[in-house]
């Protein structure tokens, strides 16, 4: 059967000159009580400290009664509170950011207890804390990475290159006569009214101006 223990909380912004609460409650029921505190149902200061938008951290838990409780308030919280200490430790230079979180408590606090604790420390934002898994991870990715990658790129293929007709244009670009072709259009249209010229197989006629032939395609070497 468990034990009774006494729970500290680190109020932030202090209430005044409060800056901790001390109480003490069953073991099994501890997480009850806290939400008790957050619930403003829990204790008097607590309470105001809600109201004035203010919360905490737990800063320590300890085996003890109500004996204990009273020795330990004797003596002030600032001595024994974890996040006083990893605090003083931080600003002296003795621990680094994430050691102080650490020692704070960051593990256990929830989101609105990690902001918290990163006012009381005045970090601007969370360091990165690597864990156990991270070195395996980040050795693991250069092999992942080299899995991924092909063992030779393809060779480049050239794309292929139109080359058009002679004597074709291209859509778009209309060929215009001028003066010096009107000679020329006359001795066709003499020679086609000429009998000599109807005797003579005619020639395959032209593909239309709006349709031109396709273009023959020469793959590049």
């Amino acid at each position: 059967m468990s034990g009774n223990i006494v729970y500290t909380l680190h109020l932030w912004p202090p209430l005044g000159h409060a800056a901790h609460y001390t109480g003490t409650t069953p073991e099994r029921r501890l997480a009850q009580r806290l939400t008790d505190h957050a619930l403003g149902r829990g204790a008097r200061l607590t309470q105001v400290q809600i109201e004035r938008g203010g919360f905490w951290v737990l800063a320590q838990t300890q085996p003890g009664g109500r004996a204990t409780e009273r020795r330990l308030k004797q003596h002030g919280a600032t001595r024994r509170c974890e996040v006083c200490k990893a605090a003083g430790a931080y600003q002296s230079g003795e621990l680094t950011a994430p050691e102080a979180l650490a020692r704070a408590g960051w593990d256990r606090s929830n989101p609105v207890q990690r902001s918290l604790l990163l006012d009381i420390f005045r970090i601007p934002k969370p360091p990165e804390i690597p864990s156990a898994e991270a070195p395996k991870a980040a050795a693991a990715e250069p092999a992942a990475v080299t899995a991924r990658q092909p063992s030779a790129a393809p060779p480049e293929v050239p794309a292929p290159r139109a080359v058009p007709r002679q004597g074709w244009a291209w859509p778009g670009k209309p060929v215009t006569a001028g003066p010096e072709l009107d000679p020329v259009v006359d001795a066709l249209i003499e020679r086609w009214r000429s009998p000599e010229a109807h005797a003579q197989p005619q020639p395959e006629p032209e593909p239309a101006a709006h349709s031109p032939p396709e273009p023959v395609l020469e793959a590049g070497l």
